[in-house]
C-alpha cells in the first residue's frame, strides 16, 4: 500500500512552507489524494512528479548563451501639461527669484 503524507509532511519533504504548498495545488502543479471529501494527502510519487518538472538541465559549456533581454525605454502613458524639460534646481531657483 502506497504510503499517504500528510501536507505538514510533504511541505517539510519539499522544504517549502504549508500556505506555498496549498497554492501550489490550487494551482495545479502537483497531484493530491482526496480523501472523505475534506482531508487531502500525498503520495511520495506525487512529489517525485513535482520535483521531476522543476528539473532544469545544467548548460553546457559549448552552448551558446541566452542574449541579455533587451532594456526597453519605459512608454509614457497619458498625456501631460508640463514640458517634460528637467531643471536644475539653481537654474530654477534663480528664475524664480529673478521674476
Amino acid at each position: 500500500m502506497t504510503r499517504l503524507l500528510t501536507i505538514e509532511e510533504t511541505a517539510t519533504e519539499l522544504q517549502i512552507s504549508v500556505p506555498t504548498l496549498r497554492r501550489l495545488r490550487a494551482a495545479g502543479k502537483i497531484g493530491y489524494v482526496r480523501l472523505d471529501g475534506r482531508k487531502i494527502r500525498h503520495t511520495p510519487d506525487d512529489i517525485a512528479d513535482y520535483i521531476a518538472r522543476q528539473h532544469v538541465a545544467a548548460r553546457h559549456q559549448d552552448s551558446p548563451q541566452c542574449p541579455a533581454p533587451s532594456r526597453r525605454k519605459d512608454r509614457r502613458t497619458g498625456t501631460t501639461t508640463s514640458s517634460g524639460a528637467v531643471v536644475g534646481f539653481m537654474a530654477r531657483r534663480e528664475r524664480t527669484t529673478s521674476a
